[in-house]
């Protein structure tokens, strides 16, 4: 055989195998729905460039979010996302995404509750806690079953319990009372399992996953690291003058972050724990109330009591957007699950839920009286609502 022809027709074959490309595109090529809507997707197989006649085999990577006909009609049945998949014949195939966005939330239960209800927490048992910022006890909470489950007294002396936080394991709760006492509660038994002394009224509460070291502020710009078990105070940061202080951790809990409003307008401020110095201030103004992270755990999305929320990048100190709510806030709780946030508008009796990404306003609610201190419990996704008109609201 001729060495030349034969190379020819192997080149020749090599052009014939890269023209003869084969695809499949669908369109669209990606939706967002609501539950319950459709999305008509339709496929075409291309070769060569031009449109070839196909009959398509539809499917979902994930039924349990959207369904697909066999003419490529798509329903979304769940929250969450899914991969339509148009299957030619020939074994050529192409791919759109769809995302299913999940229900509002409702207003779903109001608990009277006495003692005007003002901080909150949760714990794993899906038990929420409700303190009497003008009692003496914190109430216990069956979430799922919207109904009250018991009061711990959290100081005999009736100092008035403000804000809560618990442990991960949720054996104990801890409290901060305005007079200045520091306790636990054994949340099996609602008994006082420690208690501390700090100066000034205490406003602020936070502790380490175990719950061996209790951070706690003060109304008088201190904040104190306590060893509550053995009653011993650690140390004192003393700040600027703030009204009061709210905590959040970074998520590696290599950092604690402290908001204080406060008459110069307020700060943020960045301690190291263990240390247990002030590493930075942020200048965030707007009187700053209750603090959490954003998804990525790069972003502080701060509850403004002059309105509004603020969203201010950690690693470059500087505000990053402002989410409106023309509301001044006061509590503030981000769903893990559906990347929404919640807050409190203290003066304006609301709720306003947002996305926690783009800030857009998804819902809200006319909660009356004045909301306080919100908690998220994620066995029900359910969003705790302390009101000091003397009710907790409920909305998942």
């Amino acid at each position: 055989m001729n060495l030349r022809v034969c190379a020819s027709t192997l080149v020749a074959a090599a052009a014939l195998a890269l023209t003869s490309v084969a695809s499949v595109v669908i369109s669209p090529s990606e939706a967002t729905l609501d539950l319950g809507g459709t999305q008509q997707f339709s496929a075409q197989l291309f070769r060569n460039g031009a449109q070839a006649r196909a009959l398509f085999t539809w499917s979902s990577s994930n039924p349990k979010v959207a369904t697909v006909s066999p003419a490529g009609l798509v329903t979304a049945v769940g929250a969450g996302e899914a991969t339509i998949t148009a299957i030619e014949s020939s074994t050529q195939r192409g791919t759109a995404h769809v995302t299913v966005r999940p229900p509002l939330p409702r207003l779903v239960a109001k608990i009277a509750v006495g003692g005007t209800p003002f901080g909150s927490a949760v714990t794993k048992d899906g038990m929420g806690w409700i303190g009497q910022s003008h009692g003496s006890g914190v109430a216990r909470l069956d979430i799922a079953g919207a109904r009250l489950a018991g009061l711990a007294i959290t100081d005999p002396m009736g100092s008035q319990p403000v804000e809560l936080y618990s442990n991960v394991a949720g054996t104990r709760l801890y409290a901060v009372h305005f007079g200045g006492v520091i306790t636990s509660i054994n949340t099996a038994t609602l008994a006082i399992a420690d208690s501390a002394r700090i100066g000034g009224d205490g406003y602020g509460i936070i502790a380490t996953p175990a719950g061996d070291t209790v951070f706690a502020g003060a109304t008088n710009g201190a904040i104190y690291k306590i060893a509550l078990a053995q009653g011993e105070i650690l140390g004192v940061l003393n700040l600027t003058e703030a009204v009061g202080y709210h905590f959040v951790w970074s998520q590696d809990r290599t950092r604690l972050y402290a908001s204080a409003r406060g008459s110069d307008g307020g700060h943020v401020y960045e301690i190291d724990p263990h240390g247990f110095h002030l590493l930075r201030t942020f200048e965030t103004g707007d009187s700053p109330q209750a603090i959490t992270l954003s998804a990525d755990g790069t972003k502080l999305l701060i509850a403004a009591e002059a309105g509004d929320v603020t969203v201010w990048d950690i690693a470059t100190n500087s505000r990053a957007a402002t989410f409106m709510t023309g509301c001044q806030g006061y509590g503030i709780v981000r769903e893990p699950r559906n990347s929404r946030l919640y807050v409190s508008c203290v003066l304006q009796g609301a709720v306003v839920v947002l996305d926690a990404e783009s800030g857009a306003i998804l819902t809200r609610f006319k909660v009356g009286g004045r909301p306080r201190e919100l908690s998220f419990d994620p066995t029900t996704g359910s969003v705790l609502v302390p009101n000091e008109g003397g009710w907790v609201d409920i909305i998942r």
